[in-house]
């Protein structure tokens, strides 16, 4: 182990901070200075602290390494400051972690999380699935220590996995827990890609949340000091599970950081002061290869050895008899560590997780909760309506100045006709034509802009819906309907911007029909010219019908599309379904040879 302390402050008269030194000043203006590892300011050294001390042990994460950050706080308010947020700790090393995922190609990792909340009596909540499971610490005899019944949830990007957090720290807050220590453990699980080399390996990051109490607060002190002599119980079961817990996330194969939350005028002087010691102990941790094959072999060679022990006893011993218990459970522990038993029982505790949540009114807090892209979503969905919107106004703009248009070239026509013409009057009649022409111009090219930036969003729209579906670990039959509902809500979109083009068609129809009439009046009545007049009508119609056909051909086109993507996810989400049901088949099995 090693074990690095650093310390977030407020900004305070009464504390002060200055490199790797924080002193408290008290009210008869003493001062007691105490050096950690680094001391930041609250909330705007978050991301300094990560990437000067944290970053590159999360990295090896990835290798095997184990990772706990612990924060300690007396006050409320700052028990939760320095994980929570898009610039909390929580944050930080999970993007740290799968950034590190994205840049490999060897290797393929499964990343988990889970979350434990411990009051101060022992009892213990599952977070992320509060189905009421009992919660037990059992001591593994080759993996160590672990919380037996605690769901352990697969997240494919940190979005997801911070998500998880978030909606963990709800659940405590709804619940009105006052929790001794939250657990947020983040489990990667790495192997090979099919034809590369290398080791497997199961890392993990721990995020531990301690608020102690100022009667609890000697307990967790004799932890700190415990771990400082470099000291373990053995990880003894039957110590409180809050001491062992701790003791964990201090003590063995581990990079450990102690953060003290110095806000208010609570106990930081005792804080402080236990963790100072705890800098530099230890030495580096080492990187631990697993491969559960090799695991699952030495145990029923463990459990064949007990086997034959008792059968040639003619009283079996009491110990072997709970040896062979213990190994049998940890034969089925180590089975459910398995990469597609994580998969499996993943999928499992997330159905679960929705049941559990109801029960206890807390189905709001799934309903609330967004996908990676619904900001996005929402980003667009906004931008399109008030292009939409501007689009409207345009049109009416547009409408405006094609009907004021056409009202005059129809008097100028008739007055043609009519033969009542007047040169002066007939000079303005044409000037304020061709004034209303360029206005009509230069509005239908503000018209056509729009509309081709509204197309752009409705692609963008349309693509990040798909891909919203796509990466949603929703069921088939959810993932179905949503498909339908964009289908539908596609088609009327498609349907009003055609109905919006024949309206434009009939308004351009008129408008070339009446440019055309006062083109060939002002020119010598000739017989010819009602036929050459009709053509050019005609001409001009079919012109804008074919705006309004190709329109049409557009909207099918994106419909095609559209139906094309969502065919090969739903034939994603069936193969995925299909190879869940066969897992599930497998597990069965496995429990029937058991029997």
């Amino acid at each position: 182990m090693t074990i690095k302390t650093l310390a977030f402050t407020e900004t305070s008269p009464g504390i002060r901070v200055k490199e790797k030194t924080v002193t408290l000043v008290s009210q008869q203006k003493s001062e007691k200075s105490y050096k950690l590892d680094g001391s930041y300011l609250a909330e705007s050294g978050y991301t300094q602290a990560f990437s000067q001390h944290m970053s590159k042990p999360t990295q090896k994460v990835l290798s095997g390494h184990n990772v706990s950050i612990v924060g300690f706080s007396q006050n409320m308010i700052a028990k939760n400051s320095i994980f929570e947020g898009d610039s909390g700790l929580v944050a930080l090393g999970l993007r740290e972690i799968f950034q590190q995922i994205g840049k490999t190609t060897d290797f393929e990792y499964l990343v988990s999380v889970s979350m434990l909340q411990v009051k101060n009596d022992g009892k213990c909540t599952d977070l992320l699935n509060p189905s009421g499971r009992k919660l037990e610490l059992q001591n593994h005899s080759h993996q160590g220590l672990y919380v037996d019944g605690l769901s352990f949830l697969v997240c494919p990007s940190s979005e997801d996995a911070l998500r998880l957090f978030e909606d963990g720290c709800q659940v405590e807050n709804s619940l009105k827990l006052t929790p001794f220590m939250t657990y947020f453990t983040v489990h990667v699980l790495k192997q090979p890609k099919a034809g590369r080399k290398g080791n497997s390996s199961i890392g993990s990051l721990k995020f531990v949340r301690i608020f102690a109490e100022k009667k609890h607060l000697p307990n967790v002190l004799a932890i700190l000091s415990t771990a400082a002599q470099r000291k373990s119980h053995g990880f003894d079961v039957s110590k409180p599970i809050t001491e062992s817990l701790l003791m964990v996330a201090l003590v063995g194969n581990v990079d450990s950081f102690l953060i003290a939350s110095v806000f208010g005028k609570d106990e930081n002087e005792m804080l402080l002061s236990a963790i100072q010691p705890l800098s530099g102990v230890g030495s580096p941790p080492k990187e631990v290869h697993h491969d559960n094959l090799v695991i699952l072999q030495r145990l029923r060679q463990e459990i064949a050895s007990v086997r034959n022990r008792l059968a040639a006893q003619s009283v079996p011993n009491k110990a072997d008899i709970s040896q062979m218990e213990n190994l049998v459970h940890d034969l089925d522990q180590t089975k459910k560590s398995a990469w597609d038993q994580i998969i499996l029982r993943s999928e499992q505790f997330y159905e679960e997780r929705k049941t559990s949540y109801s029960n206890k009114g807390l189905l709001w807090i799934l309903e609330s909760t967004k996908p990676a892209n619904r900001e996005k979503l929402l980003e667009l969905q906004r931008r399109r309506d008030k292009l939409v919107e501007e689009y409207k106004n345009q049109r009416q703009i547009t409408s405006k100045l094609s009907a004021e248009l056409k009202m005059q070239i129809d008097d100028y026509t008739q007055a043609v006709k009519s033969g009542r013409q007047d040169d002066k009057d007939d000079k303005s009649r044409v000037a304020k034509i061709q004034e209303l022409k360029e206005q009509f111009r230069k509005e239908t090219d503000k018209l056509k802009e729009i509309e081709t930036k509204q197309k752009a969003f409705e692609e963008k729209l349309m693509k990040e819906r798909q891909e919203g579906l796509e990466e949603s670990s929703s069921s088939f039959d959810v993932v179905f309907r949503a498909m339908v509902e964009e289908r539908e809500k596609l088609k009327q979109e498609n349907h009003q911007l055609v109905e919006e083009e024949l309206e434009k068609m009939k308004i351009d129809v008129d408008h070339a029909k009446a440019e055309l009439q006062m083109r060939f009046s002002s020119n010598s009545l000739v017989q010819s010219n009602d036929e050459v007049l009709t053509h050019a009508i005609e001409l001009a119609t079919l012109r804008s019908e074919k705006i309004v056909i190709t329109t049409q051909l557009d909207a099918l086109k994106h419909e095609k599309s559209q139906m094309e993507d969502q065919m090969r996810i739903l034939a994603e989400k069936h193969s995925r379904e299909m190879e869940i049901q066969q897992l599930q088949s497998l597990q069965t099995f496995r429990a029937y040879r058991e029997v």
